[in-house]
């Protein structure tokens, strides 16, 4: 509107950053679009039952993955770094990357899933 324009430039490609003068306000908030989302913070343990649940959701589908510390390797060809959600999901293989974060996008919620531990449900056998 007022003749500002946005040149995106590739990380690899940058080779020095001088800042001019600091942007005011407005300019800020228009720039915030170009920021990653701010992720929520979670405590160890839920990362951990998040990461179990998909390594869980992924075996039961057939997808071969492997812990490896906080990350989750899948196949040997794609990574899955906390909080292990679809857009947590890292690879060059643009296939495998579609196929594995439609599937994380589809996995039932762990804590809707029916649990007779849960529920108070007991088996008579």
């Amino acid at each position: 509107e007022d003749g500002a324009s946005v040149r995106v430039v590739m990380g690899h490609a940058v080779e020095h950053v001088e800042v001019l003068r600091e942007a005011d306000r407005e300019t800020a908030e228009r720039l915030q679009c170009f920021l990653p989302p701010k992720t929520i913070s979670l405590d160890p343990e839920e990362l951990r039952r998040r990461r179990s649940s998909v390594c869980r959701w992924l075996h039961k589908n057939r997808v071969p993955v492997e812990e490896d510390g906080n990350e989750l390797r899948v196949a040997g060809a794609l990574t899955i770094k906390a909080p292990y959600g679809p857009e947590d999901c890292c690879s060059s293989n643009q296939i495998i990357l579609d196929r594995i974060q439609r599937l994380i996008q589809v996995q039932p919620d762990p804590h809707s899933e029916t649990d007779p531990s849960r529920t108070g449900i007991t088996s008579s056998n």
